[in-house]
This record gives structure tokens, sequence and C-alpha cells, in this order.
């Protein structure tokens, strides 16, 4: 049995909230970790540059709209994937979203009371929201896992976009100020400037914390309202950015893709691999999203100017993808586990529970060592919760030596004015006790005998 002195310093409660210790498997960056993410968003940036800079040599005048312009939806979609992942809740639907707001954008702008541009892309964006707040209740409320519901959105909407137009192209009728292409170079720039904002954030561990508990590997259709929160704010916050990518798309192309566009969804979930973020959730780079979107764009665009086959573009996205799995793995590796427990309270999983056994009781701290009373010191007593510690140790010694019974009470010392002997014997010998009072000595035979004598005379 353990020494119970040294159960406090030991065992699962040695961490956490009891000792004030750290959790293992806090919300936390590892040093490590951290360096290789900078390290690999450096190269991302030297190779989007690189990419950018071939792109336009090649081009000509119009090449830096023909190269930013779709970047600009690319991004929107990519940060929009991004987010998803981020909080753990991966929306496979965004261009699904996209194609429905395109869609609703160019009805509303050929209806019979035409309405403003701004006003037309506003509705459609809005209609795109609601559909992520259905989303997200699917998610957060009924524990849907959220790649399952939004491959469900997406035959639900091309569904709707056959029913509405056949799958065919709906040709906008007029233009608007969506067509200009300084919209285009803002929007681009927006949009990556809050990737890079959002990877900002998400470096707060508080953060991710928050919004990033559809990690838990709990149980998976429990209710929590931090999950209800993470599903709120990366479904609706990914279908948001994905009806406004299609509308941005609709605007520029001057019609709306009566069909769901596959292939971009797989070059922005390349961009957001590459870029590393996280598929298992909760973690992301602070840059790598925007520089992964620059370099497929203007690799893209060198393909279109070179002529390549369009299965070249779709090798490059499942090579990029691959890339970005390999180095996700590898920076979850540096970066240690990872838990969404809030300070101050257990982690969740097998860490959180306490092995059986007495080592895994708290104590109120190191146990003192009590003599029993006439009995030997005892120090291998179980330990048990404190609110139940006795005083002291109840546990009776063990017998030493077997010995003679106790005198009884009965019987006084033999003293020198004692009445004589028993006709057993010329002398008695002493009583053996057990007890430590100290008695007097045994009589001699000769003051045994003397009584005698007195008693004759």
């Amino acid at each position: 049995m353990s020494d119970p002195s040294t159960v406090h310093s030991s065992g699962p409660l040695s961490s956490g909230p009891l000792s004030g210790g750290p959790f293992p498997g806090a919300a936390s960056r590892s040093r490590g970790g951290l360096i290789a993410r900078v390290i690999w968003e450096a190269l991302l940036l030297i190779v989007a540059v690189v990419a950018v800079a071939v792109a336009l040599a090649d081009a000509g005048e119009r090449g830096a709209t023909a190269l930013f312009l779709p970047a600009g939806v690319l991004a929107a979609y990519a940060v929009a994937i991004a987010l998803s992942l981020r909080t753990a809740t991966p929306n496979l639907a965004v261009t699904a979203i996209g194609a429905l707001s395109g869609l609703l954008y160019s009805r509303l702008l050929d209806s019979d009371d035409p309405m403003p541009v701004v006003l037309a892309a506003a509705l459609a964006v809005a209609a795109a929201a609601l559909l992520g707040l259905v989303l997200a209740l699917l998610v957060g409320v009924l524990s849907v896992p959220a790649w399952a519901a939004s491959l469900a959105v997406v035959g639900g909407a091309q569904a709707v976009l056959v029913a509405v137009n056949d799958g065919r192209v709906d040709t906008l009728s007029r233009d608007g100020v969506l067509r200009e292409e300084w919209i285009g170079y803002t929007v681009l720039a927006v949009v990556l400037l809050a990737s890079i904002a959002g990877g900002l954030l998400w470096a707060v561990p508080g953060v991710r914390r928050a919004l990033s508990a559809n990690r838990v590997a709990g149980d998976p259709v429990g209710f929590s309202g931090r999950r209800i929160l993470g599903a709120l704010v990366g479904l609706v916050g990914s279908s948001i950015l994905g009806g406004l990518a299609g509308v941005l798309f609709t605007a520029r192309v001057g019609a709306a893709s009566g069909v769901v566009d596959f292939g971009t969804l797989i070059l922005a979930l390349s961009a957001v691999l590459l870029g590393g973020v996280s598929v298992y959730g909760g973690r992301g780079g602070f840059a790598g999203t925007a520089f992964a979107v620059v370099i497929i764009a203007a690799i893209q665009f060198i393909i279109n100017l070179e002529g390549g086959p369009r299965a070249l573009h779709y090798g490059l996205a499942a090579l990029a993808a691959l890339v970005g799995f390999l180095v996700g793995r590898l920076l979850e590796f540096l970066e240690g586990p990872f838990d969404v427990a809030p300070a101050g309270m257990p982690a969740s999983g097998p860490a959180a529970v306490p092995a059986s056994g007495p080592a895994a009781v708290p104590t109120s701290g190191p146990a003192s060592v009590r003599p029993a009373p006439g009995g030997p010191t005892l120090t291998n007593y179980a330990p048990v919760p404190f609110s139940h510690m006795p005083p002291q140790a109840t546990t009776p010694a063990p017998p030493a030596t077997p010995s003679a019974p106790p005198a009884t009470p009965s019987a006084p010392p033999a003293t020198p004015s004692a009445p004589p002997a028993t006709a057993s014997g010329p002398s008695a010998p002493p009583v053996e006790t057990a007890s430590p009072v100290e008695t007097a000595p045994p009589a001699s035979s000769a003051d045994a005998e003397a009584p005698r004598g007195d008693e004759r005379s």
C-alpha cells in the first residue's frame, strides 16, 4: 500500500483545478508549433510573390484584372471554409449557397418591379445567412455533424436550381455597380485582410476556447451552449461569405450559374488546407489562407494563359490538398494536445477522469503519522477524503507475543502484611501481567513462612 504522505503529490489530480497546476491538454500552442507555423507561412509568402510576378509578366494590359477579380471570389469562398473549419463545423455547402444567392440576385434584378443593385445583393446575402442559421441549429442543437448537414444543403440547393431554372445560366438584364473593376479589387483586399485578422484573433486562447467546442471528443450528441455558439459563428459566418461570393461571381460574369460549382469548392478547400488550417478544428495560421489563395489563383491564371488542360486545375487542387494534409498533421503534432475546457475546469476526455483506487482520492495534505495508544506506530492506513478523515487512527494494534491474562482486580499485590499463602506449596510464583503498571516485588520464601511461625505461637 502506498505511503499516504505521497498521495497528495501524485496521481491524475496532481495538476488541474485542485492543485492550481496546468491542465493536461490545455488549448495552448507550444513554442515549436508556433515557430513552425511562422516558417511555413513565410514560405507561402515567398511562393505567392513569385507566382504573382510570373503571372503578371505573362499577361497583357488586362492581366491584373483577369487575375485579381476571380481571386476575390475564390478568397471569399476560402475564408468561408476556413472559418467553418476553425469552429470545427466544416461547411461543404458554401459554393451551393453561393449559387443560390447568385440566382436570387439575378431574379431580383429582373423582376417586374426591379430594385436597386445594392438592395438586391443585400437580400441575396440575407437569404444565405438564413440558410446558415438553419444549418447552425441542426448542428448546435441536434448535434448533427456539420459535414453531413451541409451535404444535405448541397442536395437541396441543386434541387432548387434545377426546379427554378432547369440548370440553365440565368443572364442578367442590366449591369450594376458590382460590375465595376474597383469592386473586385476592394473585395479581394477586404477579404484577405479579414482572413489575416481572423487568424490573429484565433491566436487568442480565449477565442479558440469559446468558439471551437465542437472539436471536443466527448459525447457526440451532448448538448452544450459553447458548441451552439461555435456553430452559429462558423456556419452563419461561412454562409454569409459564401452568399457574398456568389453575388460577386454573378455580377462579374453577368449571369447566374444554374448548377453547384464543385470545382471552385475543391480549389477553395485546397487553399485553406495549404494555408495550414487544421481539419480537426480550432487551429489555423495567421495569414496562411490569404497567401495560399493568391498562390492558387496565380497558378490557375498561368494554366489558362498557357492553354493547359482542364484536368490540370483539379490535379493542382488535389496536390495542394495533399500537401495541406501533411503540413497540418505535422503542425498538430508540434503544437501538442488541444482541449477547449475553460480555465479552472477539468479537461474533457479520459485525462479528466480520476483513476480508481486510493491514490486518486484527494487528501487535505500530507498525512500525519500518529502513534496508536499502547501499540506500534501506524503508517499504512489507506487515505480517505479529507471530509471523512478521523482525528486519529482507529485500527487496533496487532497483538504481540502470547502472554498470560492480566490479573483481576480482586488479587491485590503482595505486601509484608499480606495474609498467609495457600497450602499449595512453600512459596508461590509471582503473577505475570501484561499491564505496564508497576507492581511490588514478590515475597521471598523466608517471608512466606514467617507468618506461619507467628500463627503457631
